[in-house]
């Protein structure tokens, strides 16, 4: 069974280059320790939506950068330069599982592509839950960390079964 884990990139860069899911640290940590966790049960595929390469599925290494998306606007401006969302639902066409960690309005423009993914897990803001429902998909809902201890029990559970 394969999982593909997507979240959005850190203020917090470990070091120059590496490889996309382990350059980051600050809040990219706790997805990093969840996708290695996850790897003892599954096969776990990593992607990151970055302000300055968008959507980078691991392993692909990439350099510092300045560019964080931290608004609306520049999510959506990285939307528009590279389609993120459409590649987003590419990498997730071959999975069985997608579960996405990123922030509120991110999430909305989400949302707002047709998904080929069937099976999804989305940790967000409540306000999408029940448009989450409706898919089909399941909702955990985000509470300052990116996954929460609740919210990992709750994913990996999904996952075993």
């Amino acid at each position: 069974m394969q999982t593909h884990v997507v979240s959005n990139d850190s203020t917090v860069l470990l070091q120059e280059h590496g490889d996309v899911a382990e350059i980051f640290g600050g809040r990219y940590v706790e997805i990093r320790n969840f996708c290695q966790e996850l790897a003892q049960i599954h096969e776990v595929k990593v992607s990151v939506i970055t302000g300055e390469y968008g959507l980078i599925t691991s392993p692909t290494e990439i350099s510092r950068y300045e560019i964080i998306t931290d608004s609306p606007q520049s999510y959506n401006s990285l939307e528009e330069k590279y389609h993120y969302v459409q590649q987003l639902w590419q990498e997730s066409t071959a999975v069985d599982f997608t579960v996405i960690f990123v922030p509120k309005e991110m999430m909305r423009l989400i949302l707002r592509h047709p998904a080929t993914a069937q099976r999804v897990i989305c940790v967000t803001h409540t306000c999408f839950k029940e448009e989450i429902l409706q898919r089909g998909w399941y909702f955990l809902e985000r509470r300052g960390a990116r996954i929460g201890r609740e919210n990992r029990k709750s994913i990996l559970k999904i996952l075993k079964e």
